[in-house]
């Protein structure tokens, strides 16, 4: 059985290395907060079996966070307005917050269990067939 990681951990990976983009998404991370220039690199979220990727919003002024399991399967999928161009994630372990940053500062803060996906337990399957005696 698999346990959830205690504590989310932030990593930095090559922009071009991201899963599947759902539809109405678009890969924009910035190098800092006060440019929009497209960095090489993307902040993401490391928590349990489970990357977290912060896209763009095509269509208006906000984020898209998209939990992806270890086979680049969309598990989860959150939006967020307010903020674009994310190029920090910071994690807060004593208020169990994760900070996304964007341009000029501006920030979306969630609290663990809004980003908390179950890790699913299979237990083998009971024996179908009984050998006859």
């Amino acid at each position: 059985m698999y346990e959830q990681q205690a504590i989310p951990m932030v990593v930095t990976v090559p922009s071009v290395s991201h899963p599947p983009i759902p539809y109405g998404l678009v890969e924009a991370a910035a190098w800092g907060p006060d440019t929009g220039a497209s960095s090489p690199t993307n902040p993401v979220l490391q928590w349990g079996l489970h990357t977290y990727w912060v896209y763009n919003l095509v269509d208006r002024y906000g984020i898209g966070i998209v939990a992806y399991d270890e086979a680049g399967n969309i598990v989860g999928q959150w939006e967020k307005t307010g903020v674009s161009h994310i190029w920090q994630i910071t994690v807060e372990a004593d208020t169990q917050r994760v900070v996304f940053w964007g341009q000029s500062n501006y920030r979306i803060v969630m609290r663990w269990h809004e980003l908390f996906i179950p890790s699913l337990t299979v237990s083998p399957p009971e024996q179908a067939f009984l050998s006859a005696s």
